[in-house]
């Protein structure tokens, strides 16, 4: 099985704006459904999957182990890995609240790149990411970064505890470029 996780390369992310919606599912050269896969955490047990973000108004990238949450409605960069990225929220302009089972999350809005890739192809999300203002009494610093239905609504999940993996198969995305544009790996 492929993995989703993946090191981002200047020549491909310099080539991957104005991409287009894809509406097929993404297939092999057989035309069997591509499918990528996630991990649970050895002690927690949490779903994760580790994705590429990159906030261009910030010039911020990187790898980001994200908790899949299904009953969140958007996604969250949480204080942890927004300090090791070196986001600084108070770089962006825009706020939003979001209430969960915690409470609330005041959030900065920054305009996001979400990547995955398996072998051969790197599919990439653009959309609003919420990164969580770091307020020392919110216990925020141990929470991971959330990915929401804002992301997970474009794939088809399917997990298998007992056999510790997550699949998941994209069924759309902003864009899609091959992982080795040359056509070598």
């Amino acid at each position: 099985m492929a993995s989703a996780a993946f090191t981002a390369s200047a020549s491909w992310r310099n080539e991957w704006y104005g991409g287009q919606l894809h509406l097929a599912p993404p297939t092999d050269q057989g035309g069997a459904q591509k499918n990528y896969t996630g991990r649970f955490e050895t002690f927690t047990r949490r779903p994760i999957i580790d994705c590429y973000i990159h906030i261009p108004s910030l010039g911020v990238e990187g790898p980001v182990p994200f908790l899949m949450d299904t009953g969140a409605d958007c996604s969250v960069l949480m204080p942890a890995d927004a300090e090791r990225l070196k986001v600084d929220p108070s770089k962006l302009v825009y706020s939003r609240t979001s209430t969960g089972i915690g409470g609330d999350c005041h959030e900065k809005i920054a305009p996001c790149h979400l990547y995955v890739a398996d072998d051969t192809t790197i599919y990439g999300y653009r959309f609003p990411l919420g990164v969580a203002v770091d307020d020392p009494e919110d216990g925020l610093e141990e929470v991971p970064s959330i990915l929401g239905m804002d992301i997970l609504r474009y794939w088809k999940i399917y997990f298998d505890y007992p056999e510790k993996v997550i699949t998941f198969t994209v069924q759309m995305s902003d864009d899609e470029r091959p992982l080795h544009p040359s056509g070598q790996k």
